[in-house]
C-alpha cells in the first residue's frame, strides 16, 4: 500500500512540475526536443524548395510567392490550411514577440513597394521565404533590411 501511495505521489509531482514548467515557460526535455524536430523538418523541406523561382500568385516548384510558399509547407508539414495571401496569414494564430519566436513562426514585412511579405522562422534568427530576385531562400532577420522591415511575428504551431 505505501509502495502504491509512493508511486501515486511520484506521478502528481511529475505532472505538477510539468505543469508548472509549461505555465512559467520553462522549456522541458520534450519541448526542446518539439522545437528541433519542427527546424530540422522544415530546413529539409526548405532545400527542396531551394532556388525555385519567383512567381505572383504560384504555388508550386515552377514558381511561389512568398505566402503560396508558406501555405504550400504548412499544409504539407503540418497539416495547417493557411489563407493564401499575405494580409489573411497575418491573422492567423497568436503574436509573437521577435525575441520569442520559435522553428515554425511566421515572420511578416512590409518592404518598400510591398503589400506585406511573409516567410517561415527556421531557428538561430534564420527565415525561409520567397525573394523575388533569387526565389526561395533563407535570411537572416537581423540583417539591416529585413530588421528594418519588420513588423511582427504569429506563432500558428502549438
Amino acid at each position: 500500500m505505501k509502495f502504491l501511495k509512493l508511486i501515486f505521489f511520484a506521478c502528481f509531482l511529475l505532472l505538477f512540475i510539468s505543469g508548472c514548467a509549461a505555465k512559467y515557460g520553462i522549456k522541458t526535455d520534450s519541448a526542446i526536443r518539439y522545437n528541433e524536430f519542427v527546424e530540422q523538418q522544415l530546413r529539409k523541406e526548405v532545400e527542396l524548395w531551394n532556388d525555385v523561382p519567383h512567381s505572383m500568385g504560384g504555388t508550386d516548384t515552377d514558381g511561389v510567392d512568398c505566402s503560396g510558399f508558406v501555405m504550400v509547407v504548412y499544409d504539407k508539414l503540418f497539416e495547417i490550411k493557411l489563407p493564401r495571401d499575405t494580409q489573411n496569414q497575418i491573422l492567423a494564430g497568436i503574436p509573437v514577440d521577435k525575441d520569442q519566436l520559435k522553428a515554425g513562426d511566421l515572420v511578416f514585412f512590409i518592404p518598400p513597394r510591398y503589400k506585406g511579405h511573409v516567410g517561415i522562422y527556421l531557428g538561430n534568427g534564420e527565415f525561409a521565404h520567397t525573394s523575388s530576385r533569387k526565389g526561395v531562400m533563407v535570411s537572416k532577420i537581423s540583417d539591416p533590411y529585413w530588421n528594418k522591415y519588420y513588423i511582427t511575428s504569429r506563432r500558428v504551431l502549438k
